[in-house]
């Protein structure tokens, strides 16, 4: 702060002012004032929220007395009369208050009550909105928007005023709050406040209008002996060329919605397989793929700017994951085991041979790099948590990222203090890429079938080394998953171009992706799949979709050959939606709009992924036209 008038001159170096007081007209007189309030609060034995700081509660028993302030305004509810009667006690003798009685306006928000009914409405900021846009005496409309408009971004057309069209949509969205007849219209123009033009103005000066109509309309809140929530909409949220971001968001709306049904059908499917005596071996893999799927979730959900979906996904994770790393999950857990030169599971010490669910001897670092991708998302949006299990983390990371490799080394590295762990386990030096196999010996030598879920596990560690701020954690992650991109498009993708001293003519006319490959030979097919089972060969180079998945397959030519070539193989009957939906996906690279239509015509979803997670890989990348 600046010295005060007079004291300019009397300051020696290096001296401060202290504020002891603060005054009306300081900058820091909001700041000190919050703070002295919110200390006071909590010595009433309040508790202040963490999801909106100037909210603070206090339960008792089944009671519950709120308080939300803003700046020196406040409103306090209850279901606790005496509570309120000693807050009121408290708060006049602590500070100098007013009790202006029941609430009738707050922040532009007017309030009426009667006995049956409370009635809330914008009534006065309407108006005020009207005298600032000059459209108090405009002629009133009765749509606030036109029907099947065509609003979108031209390029090279721009409107100067940047700022008054802000200002004016951010107006109408404060406005939403008590006319949700206008939010789907809203939302419509506020997505063009990074680059407005005419149109764009027309269209949020015509909800001005509208709302010139019918300044009086209200929401009414009926007492009606229940806490149930009903809501109506005849929105269509599809019929816009701006699309997109409207059905991604609402999307993840509907799965925030439903996700305690989402963890309830798999806890469902537990029991049932358990009364068929495959419970234990399916619970974990049901749910740690869900793990899996809803860390993407929570992600999307913060790229799209939907919080609340946050919190429910960081509860599921941590129940989930939780259990594993401090030993308490039931029928399963880590072991270490020397033989290998690592972590093991108490079902993979008795069957090797085991895939999904950490079968370790072989696939090993895949499974653990589903794994590490949900514990680096659960420690990056709840840091308490990932301080907690750094050491877990650690030590699954370690186990096949490790650089040390003996008690001798004594290379300087935060990744190097697990000297017991194998060093680099899959990851082969010589011909920078990994390898699956594990302690399982075959005849045909080392093997690899998906180079994807080899990158997700690299891809994994480096988002563990953002989690923990661990820049060398971050290097050798991204590094190893570089060079697995480029072996995959190397030995994986045949596209036909610079191949010819690799694989033969004829393979290549047949091939666009290879199966599993052997040290001394390559397969069309999978294990599980024969060669003319096109769909698995591609999800399986495919899977998980990520965001690192955009650099696997980043030329449009070749993707477009391999989606080409795969197609056919949908039409055959059995062919599964879960597998289908990879293609779909690959195809939405070249193409949005047509890969956009199959997605939506899916049934069902791999539970690896999701439809948000599809739509966000169709709608992240923009137009493809």
């Amino acid at each position: 702060m600046d010295a005060p008038p007079g004291f300019s001159t009397g300051f020696r170096k290096h001296e401060v002012c202290r504020l002891k007081k603060a005054l009306y007209g300081l900058k820091q007189s909001p700041c000190a004032w919050f703070g002295r309030f919110t200390v006071a609060m909590k010595r009433y034995g309040y508790k202040q929220s963490n999801s909106d700081h100037t909210l603070f509660l206090k339960k008792r028993g089944d009671l519950i007395t709120c308080l939300i302030i803003y700046v020196d305004d406040m409103i306090i509810t209850r279901s606790d009369a005496e509570e309120i009667a000693n807050l009121r006690r408290n708060l006049f003798t602590d500070f100098e208050m007013k009790d202006l009685g029941g609430l009738k306006y707050f922040l532009g928000i007017e309030v009426q009550r009667s006995s049956k009914e409370i009635f809330i409405s914008q009534k006065k900021y309407i108006l005020d909105l009207l005298a600032e846009t000059g459209m108090v005496d405009c002629k009133p409309i009765d749509t606030p928007m036109q029907v099947n408009h065509k609003l979108k971004i031209v390029e090279g057309a721009t409107l100067p005023d940047k700022e008054r069209y802000q200002r004016l949509v951010g107006k109408l969205i404060y406005l939403s709050h008590t006319r949700p007849d206008i939010t789907y219209v809203v939302g419509i123009v506020s997505q063009f406040m990074h680059k407005l033009q005419e149109d764009h103005m027309e269209a949020a000066m015509k909800i001005v209008r509208y709302l010139k109509g019918a300044p009086r309309s209200r929401i009414i809140f009926k007492r009606n002996g229940h806490l149930k929530v009903e809501a109506y909409t005849d929105a269509d949220w599809w019929a816009t060329q701006m699309i997109e971001d409207q059905q991604l968001v609402t999307l993840h709306l509907l799965e925030a919605t439903c996700f305690s049904c989402l963890v309830e059908r798999y806890r469902y499917q537990i029991e049932t397989e358990k009364k068929n005596g495959s419970g234990e071996k399916r619970k974990k893999e049901i749910l740690l793929i869900a793990a899996g799927m809803h860390t993407r979730l929570a992600l999307i959900a913060e790229e799209v700017d939907f919080l609340d979906v946050i919190p429910v996904v960081k509860k599921f994770l941590s129940e989930t994951i939780g259990p594993w790393l401090d030993g308490t999950f039931n029928g399963n857990g880590f072991l270490y085991d020397e033989k290998w030169g690592g972590i093991i599971t108490k079902q993979g010490s008795t069957d090797s041979g085991a895939d999904f669910g950490f079968g370790v001897y072989n696939d090993h670092h895949y499974h653990l790099g589903y794994f590490l991708y949900g514990i680096a998302v659960l420690a990056k949006i709840d840091p308490k948590w990932g301080k907690k299990y750094k050491p877990q983390a650690y030590s699954l990371m370690s186990d096949f990222m490790n650089l040390g490799g003996g008690k001798t080394d004594h290379y300087h590295s935060t990744l190097n203090h697990h000297y017991h762990y194998t060093r680099l386990r899959c990851f082969d030096l010589y011909k920078l890429h990994s390898w699956a196999e594990g302690l399982t010996k075959f005849a045909d030598g080392r093997n690899q079938e998906s180079t994807s879920e080899a990158i997700n596990a690299y891809y994994s560690e480096a988002l563990l080394g953002l989690a923990y701020n661990d820049t060398e954690l971050v290097s050798l992650g991204s590094t190893l998953t570089a060079l697995e991109i480029h072996a995959a498009k190397m030995w994986w993708h045949v596209n036909g171009e610079g191949d010819s001293n690799m694989y033969e003519e004829d393979f290549v006319k047949e091939n666009k992706l290879i199966g599993v490959l052997w040290s001394n030979k390559r397969d069309s097919g999978l294990r599980f799949a024969p060669p003319v089972w096109k769909e698995c060969r591609l999800g399986i180079q495919l899977m998980p979709l990520v965001p690192v998945s955009e650099f696997l397959f980043s030329y449009k030519s070749f993707v477009k050959k391999v989606v080409e070539w795969t197609m056919p193989a949908l039409y055959r009957n059995g062919v599964e939606d879960g597998w289908k939906e990879f293609v779909y996906a690959l195809e939405g690279v070249y193409d949005n709009e047509s890969a956009l239509e199959k997605i939506r015509s899916l049934k069902h979803f791999d539970n690896g992924n999701s439809f948000s997670n599809l739509l966000w890989w169709i709608h992240s990348r923009g137009s493809s036209k």
